[in-house]
């Protein structure tokens, strides 16, 4: 599994469709178990103010844990500002 990763509008889908042009779209809940080979893209939640709510705390905290264990298990993780694809694991 290869991961692209990044804030709101900062291009992932641009750069997932520029490297990978065969790509075909998913849910995420269809990718992992029945396409090990996927391409996962997903924004990056946690930065910036913390939420004065508590349901929307525990929601950050959740998506980063889930992306942790996701790169973790990942081959290849890519995190993309304004655009430029910046290599944080090659497996």
């Amino acid at each position: 599994m290869e991961m692209i990763i990044g804030g709101v509008y900062q291009g992932k889908e641009n750069y997932a469709r520029k490297n990978f042009p065969d790509i075909t779209w998913k849910k995420g809940s269809e990718l992992l178990e029945k396409n090990p080979n996927v391409v996962l893209v997903s924004e990056e939640v946690g930065y910036g103010i913390v939420p004065a709510d508590a349901f929307e705390r525990r929601y950050r905290e959740t998506v980063g844990r889930i992306c942790t264990e996701l790169a973790a298990g990942s081959s290849k993780v890519t995190r993309v500002v304004c655009g430029i694809g910046m290599v944080l694991k090659n497996a």
